[in-house]
C-alpha cells in the first residue's frame, strides 16, 4: 500500500535533465500518492511516455543556474495549495517510505544534514527537501530582505535562517532531518532514510538494473556527461564495492565536504 500525503505537493522544476526527472518523479509516485504534483518543464513528453500525471507549468528553457533558483524561490510557491512542498531534482528520490514521520510535517523545512558544518545550523540539503508553503510564500513576499544567493539551501538554511526562525519558522533537528534524508554524512542504510539526494548515492539506492538505466540516462545528456559528474559517479561505484566487502550497517560519512 502507498503511503499516502494529502499535504503534500511533489514538486520538480528542470528543463535539461528530462529523462532522469521524470524517472526520479516516478519513483516517488511508485511509493507515495501526494496531495498533488507539480511539474515545472519546457518538455512534458517524457513524463507523457511515463504515464505521470500531474499539474504541467510551461516555461522556456533555463539559461543559469541562477534563473532555476530565482524559478524555486519566486514562482514555485504560487500555485501551491497543500501546507508543503517535497522538492526533488533529477538525483534524488524516496528509498524508505516507512521512515515518513509526521514530525515532518511539523517543520517548516527539513533536508539532510550537511555534517562537515558541525554547528547548530547544518540542516539542511535543498536537493531533496520538505518545504512548507507558509516558508516559501514568505520568503518570496520579503525578497529585498531575503536576496536569492548560490547555492539557494545554503542562504536560506545558514545565512537566512536565524531571522526566518524569529518570525516564526521552524527547520527539522538534526536527527530528525537525518532520518528524512542523507547525503553526504549520516547513511546509517538505505532502509534508515525517508530520501536521499545525489549522484554519489546512486549505487546504494539503485538495483544494478536500474543504476545501468541511469547511467545511461546521463551518458546521453550533455549537461551531465560532464567530468564533475563522472567523477563523483564512479568514486561511488567504488565505494559502494567496498562496502559491500566489509558491511555497511554503522552511519558513515560518505564523500566529506564537497569542493
Amino acid at each position: 500500500m502507498k503511503l499516502h500525503l494529502p499535504d503534500v505537493t511533489l514538486v520538480a522544476v528542470d528543463t535539461v535533465c528530462h529523462e532522469l526527472i521524470a524517472h526520479a518523479i516516478a519513483d516517488c509516485l511508485d511509493a507515495v500518492q501526494f496531495g498533488a504534483v507539480h511539474i515545472h518543464t519546457d518538455d512534458p513528453a517524457p513524463f507523457a511516455r511515463l504515464g505521470i500525471d500531474g499539474v504541467f507549468s510551461a516555461v522556456a528553457p533555463f539559461t543559469s543556474l541562477d534563473a532555476v533558483m530565482a524559478y524555486l524561490w519566486y514562482e514555485v510557491p504560487r500555485p501551491i495549495e497543500t501546507s508543503h512542498a517535497l522538492i526533488i531534482q533529477w538525483d534524488s528520490g524516496i528509498v524508505s517510505p516507512a521512515q515518513w514521520s509526521p514530525q515532518f510535517l511539523a517543520c517548516d523545512y527539513v533536508g539532510a544534514p550537511w555534517g562537515w558544518h558541525g554547528d547548530d545550523h547544518e540542516v539542511g540539503n535543498g536537493g531533496f527537501s520538505l518545504r512548507s508553503r507558509a516558508l516559501m510564500q514568505y520568503v518570496a513576499a520579503h525578497r529585498d530582505e531575503f536576496p536569492l544567493g548560490d547555492p539557494e539551501d545554503d542562504f536560506l538554511c545558514r545565512r537566512y535562517r536565524p531571522a526566518l526562525e524569529r518570525a516564526g519558522f521552524r527547520w527539522a533537528p538534526r536527527d530528525l532531518a537525518l532520518r528524512f534524508s542523507f547525503e553526504r554524512t549520516g547513511f546509517a542504510g538505505a532502509d534508515g532514510h525517508f530520501g536521499y539526494h545525489g549522484i554519489f548515492n546512486w549505487p546504494r539506492v539503485f538495483s544494478f538494473a536500474a543504476l545501468q538505466e541511469r547511467i545511461a540516462l546521463m551518458l546521453g545528456n550533455k549537461y551531465l556527461n560532464q567530468p564533475k559528474h563522472l567523477g563523483e559517479l564512479l568514486h561511488a561505484m567504488k565505494r559502494h564495492l567496498a562496502e559491500d566487502g566489509r558491511g555497511a550497517s554503522q552511519p558513515q560519512e560518505l564523500v566529506g565536504r564537497p569542493a
